[in-house]
């Protein structure tokens, strides 16, 4: 829909210049009635607070409000904000590149099927675990292997013993080449 919508949010009207539409209550359920992208965050800091569990959105940031922060350098490809990870899969395999920035999802890190398959990982990670959803985002079926990483390198910051998973979807944003995840 090529059309604008006008809306609030936490006190700030915004005027879109496009519309997305979505079944996201399929996806998301009731929880969820759209989805605010890079338009909406332009020109703007955001501040992602996983610690005290809130995003902020400034617009701009002085040196008292940055302290204790590093700053990780995200490259913009048509409104697709992709952030540089090094992940240490185990002690045979790293993976280097970069990764779709997606507040919306639900994991850690999420590779995709064909990083997936370009690094053998069904081969090369014996303990792992397999889940089937009918609602993995916007591509719709997903089917992904959650296993433990090693270590995660980003910016700065190294976190160790994680979470994260890896996609065999055909379609969606886990089966693309233009990212090796989310």
């Amino acid at each position: 829909i090529l059309d604008t919508v006008n809306f609030n949010f936490f006190g700030n009207e915004y005027n879109t210049n496009r519309v997305a539409v979505l079944g996201l209550k399929g996806i998301l359920g009731d929880i969820a009635d759209g989805i605010l992208g890079e338009d909406y965050f332009s020109g703007k800091v955001l501040e992602v607070n996983y610690q005290h569990k809130f995003m902020k959105i400034y617009d701009s940031v002085y040196a008292d409000l940055t302290k204790g922060y590093s700053k990780i350098v995200c490259e913009n490809v048509k409104n697709r904000l992709y952030v540089p990870l090094k992940l240490k899969v185990n002690d045979s395999l790293e993976i280097d590149g970069k990764f779709t920035l997606d507040l919306g999802s639900g994991g850690s890190v999420s590779l995709t099927s064909p990083v997936a398959k370009q690094f053998d990982l069904g081969q090369k990670i014996e303990q792992k675990i397999k889940y089937y959803t009918h609602y993995g985002g916007v591509g719709g079926k997903s089917s992904r292997y959650s296993f433990r990483s090693e270590s995660l390198f980003i910016g700065d910051y190294e976190l160790n013993d994680f979470v994260m998973d890896y996609s065999e979807d055909k379609k969606g944003a886990l089966a693309s080449t233009k990212h090796h995840g989310l």
